[in-house]
């Protein structure tokens, strides 16, 4: 019993040595030490192209570890490749881990390109991956620029077998024989005019003498009569000494002495110099009349408007008759009744005025430029007693509501410091003009 006890254990520590052994065998025939300390570096790669476990890791065409696994990450998109590097080398910083063609089989490898960084990776680091361009790719990049110049060749090529079919057509075919045959023509024409030019020189020829011969009577004749043709030319002087003896120059003197007064005065009245001048060009008489018109029709717009600021009022109480020039002189009762009256008439007159002193409003707005402080603007009516504190307010309403303005003037130079005054109290207000009848905002 014991010897077979012994026999088991003998068969497992074989077991045990021939496992050991294989393991070491396999992963000698890998590359893989047992006894040799070596660094792990991981690498992650969009694809890597045959890239399989075992592969050498080279430096400079020098094995110095493999890879041990290649992993496709969670994504489905990159994998993880594992290598192992011998101990004794340093991997430097920013050092790339390129797959490359190891034979002209297509035997993949990870060669490392060496950075001049002197600091390095630690164990476990991730390497900077890449993947070197295949022969493919690298006949396909030499071979690109030829293809595009070789298919522009075809193009031109093209145009221009297209430029010639287009030229040589049958139509124009026939047009140059056409052209040939005028050209032909034309010859035969210019042969036949030479011809009938030669034989009309030929049959004229005692005409063409004739011509000549009267030509040279005519000569003859001038020649002989140069003695009247000196009379006439000295007929021509005397009658330009007459001209010269007359006193043009003293005539054109005169007319041009009017014409530089002339021309003064009117240099002058342009200039605006003189009564003339102002009356045409200077438009302090226009704007005179004007704030004369506007000063006018403010006071009566005020006046219709205001009423008890010009008149005073007479009022009946019980049968007898009050003038009122100086409420201080009234009786209590009296001031009572004139109060009760007078805010009656208030009412009746904002009444009746209302609506003209909305439309005068406007009108006064069609053919000048006013300038305001808007103080509210409300799609209601707002009542007085808002305003109660302003001397003078106007109500304007137009399809976006009721405007309320205040501190009218005619210079918009004036509009910013009236508007400082109101904001502080309206912080909503701002600058209104009505230009030519229409409402307009800085």
């Amino acid at each position: 019993m014991a010897k077979s006890k012994k026999r088991y254990i003998l068969y497992g520590f074989m077991a045990i040595i021939i496992i050991a052994i294989s393991y070491w065998g396999i992963n000698y025939l890998k590359g893989i030490g047992l006894f040799s300390d070596r660094n792990v570096y991981y690498i992650k790669y969009d694809r890597i192209d045959g890239l399989d476990v075992s592969s050498a890791v080279t430096v400079n065409g020098y094995k110095i570890g493999q890879v041990t696994e290649v992993n496709l990450n969670d994504d489905l998109k990159s994998l993880t490749v594992k290598i192992d590097v011998s101990s004794d080398y340093n991997i430097p910083d920013s050092s790339v881990a390129e797959i490359y063609s190891m034979d002209l089989m297509g035997t993949k490898g990870i060669q490392l390109v060496l950075s001049d960084k002197e600091t390095f990776h630690k164990q476990g680091d991730f390497l900077i991956g890449s993947i070197e361009a295949s022969l493919k790719d690298q006949v396909s990049m030499q071979m690109l620029p030829i293809k595009n110049q070789a298919e522009d060749l075809m193009k031109e090529l093209q145009n221009v077998i297209e430029i010639i079919s287009y030229i040589f057509n049958d139509e124009t075919r026939d047009n140059l024989d056409k052209s040939f045959a005028s050209i032909k023509t034309t010859l035969a024409n210019l042969e036949s005019a030479s011809f009938e030019l030669d034989t009309l020189l030929i049959s004229e020829r005692q005409r063409l003498a004739n011509i000549i011969l009267n030509i040279d009577n005519i000569t003859t004749t001038l020649s002989g009569s140069s003695e009247q043709m000196t009379n006439i030319l000295s007929n021509l002087s005397d009658f330009s000494d007459t001209l010269a003896a007359v006193d043009l120059a003293q005539t054109i003197k005169s007319a041009n002495d009017v014409l530089a007064n002339l021309n003064s005065i009117t240099t002058k009245i342009n200039s605006g110099e003189g009564t003339l001048g102002n009356l045409l060009y200077n438009d302090t008489l226009y704007q005179n009349l004007e704030r004369t018109s506007r000063s006018l029709d403010k006071l009566l717009t005020d006046i219709r408007l205001n009423p008890r600021k010009y008149i005073n009022f007479s009022v009946i109480s019980f049968g007898r008759s009050i003038s009122v020039t100086n409420e201080d002189d009234l009786s209590p009762r009296d001031k009572k009744y004139l109060e009760r009256q007078r805010k009656k008439n208030e009412k009746k007159f904002e009444r009746q005025t209302e609506n003209d002193a909305q439309s005068h409003l406007k009108d006064d707005f069609i053919n000048d430029s006013f300038y305001f402080i808007e103080i509210k603007h409300s799609g209601t009516k707002i009542n007085a007693e808002v305003f109660k504190n302003k001397k003078e307010v106007f109500e304007y309403f137009d399809s976006s509501g009721y405007h309320y303005f205040t501190a009218l003037h005619y210079d918009n130079k004036n509009s910013m410091a009236l508007l400082s005054l109101y904001q502080p109290e309206y912080p909503d207000s701002r600058i209104a003009a009505f230009i030519d009848g229409e409402l307009k905002y800085n």
